[in-house]
């Protein structure tokens, strides 16, 4: 029951991410491709998203999740966290920033996006980790780098798997 309940909350938060933006664009009659879901240099941003995760993580626990993972933690994990790293991309990258930066510019827009980003996990780090108010600051901030390099992958790519691939692999290994 746990596990279902875990995979209902999880649901509702991709669509929370996913559909407010997702329908604004539509409703805007603009192209999907507008936040970055599209087929420009699709190849290359999975190939992005895979190495420069990969390279994220290695220095620390990727060596450590890798010699405790077992199959099964494989199969629950990946998709769900799959579904977070291409919902928070499409809303923070593919939708927020591309439009702030269209308004404010591009270094602003995307310094912007990716302060934003690292606030949205403060909650999380105050009622899910159970972390103090400091200390939940202090793990927030710790975010900003890894949404600093999200929103440049973007800025780069034009498109949000590779940032989405990025922000799977990180979830995954925990740095995020």
């Amino acid at each position: 029951m746990g596990l279902l309940r875990l995979t209902f909350w999880q649901g509702v938060g991709f669509l929370i991410y996913v559909l407010p933006p997702g329908w604004t664009i539509l409703r805007a009659g603009e192209p999907l491709s507008s936040a970055g879901l599209g087929r420009q240099n699709l190849w290359q941003a999975c190939v992005i998203g895979l190495i420069v995760g990969g390279l994220w993580c290695v220095p620390g626990p990727l060596g450590q999740k890798l010699a405790h993972l077992s199959r099964g933690d494989w199969a629950l994990s990946l998709p769900f966290l799959a579904m977070f790293g291409l919902g928070e991309e499409f809303l923070y990258r593919g939708y927020l920033q591309t439009r702030v930066i269209a308004r404010i510019g591009t270094w602003w827009g995307w310094a912007l996006a990716s302060l934003l980003f690292s606030a949205s996990h403060f909650p999380h780090r105050l009622l899910y980790q159970g972390l103090g108010p400091a200390a939940a600051l202090a793990a927030t901030m710790h975010v900003v780098p890894c949404a600093l390099a999200l929103g440049f992958i973007m800025l780069r790519t034009q498109n949000i798997l590779a940032p989405a691939i990025f922000h799977t692999v990180i979830n995954f290994w925990g740095t995020l």
